[in-house]
């Protein structure tokens, strides 16, 4: 349970305007907080490679409401992951409706539907699905390259329904995949004094 002042404090913070969005994630420079998220993915085993999280408008005033708003504190079910092909930015305007025509959506893996985000309770200020993450396994077909990742809570390939709650451009993109490539999935959200 969080600090009920706390919860006041930042909840006026929100009313007024005073946070700012950064490249690392939401800023509370009057109560000192930050937060942000990271994607990671790993190819067949190997080495886990970072990308960044940017939050999307509908996706962080989702955020707020559900932590400071008075909404339930979860309204969304659950979360998934949703690759895509493109090297395209998520930019302020995406939603989990145009994800996929925007970003062009990954699908070309042998699970039907989206990779489940199992995370862990949260521990020293971080939510995460470290310890449980999950894999797909790419098909053989035509899109051979993941860019990206994003967070929806729709768990259909290709829906235009649910949240998007994150998305991120990959620091390194994984080209060149090929049939029976298993690639791990990974999602962190992090909330610290700044």
């Amino acid at each position: 349970m969080m600090n009920p002042k706390l919860v006041r404090e930042l909840r006026k913070a929100v009313e007024r305007n005073r946070y700012e969005i950064t490249e690392d994630g939401v800023l509370f420079p009057d109560s000192k907080i930050a937060g942000g998220g990271i994607f990671e993915t790993s190819l067949n085993g190997g080495r886990w490679e970072p990308g960044l999280n940017m939050l999307p408008m509908l996706g962080r005033n989702n955020a707020l409401n559900a932590f400071l708003g008075g909404s339930a504190f979860s309204p969304e079910d659950a979360w998934y992951f949703a690759p895509f092909a493109t090297n395209t930015a998520p930019t302020d305007s995406l939603t989990a409706a145009n994800f996929t025509a925007t970003q062009t959506e990954f699908t070309n893996y042998d699970e039907v539907t989206r990779a489940l985000w199992t995370n862990a309770a949260a521990a020293a200020g971080v939510i995460s699905n470290a310890a449980t993450s999950v894999t797909i396994t790419v098909a053989g077909g035509a899109q051979t390259a993941i860019y990206g990742l994003a967070l929806i809570s729709a768990s259909a390939k290709s829906a235009t329904t649910g949240v998007l709650a994150a998305c991120a451009l990959l620091a390194t993109a994984r080209t060149g995949l090929v049939d029976g490539d298993v690639l791990g999935l990974r999602y962190s959200v992090t909330l610290s004094n700044a």
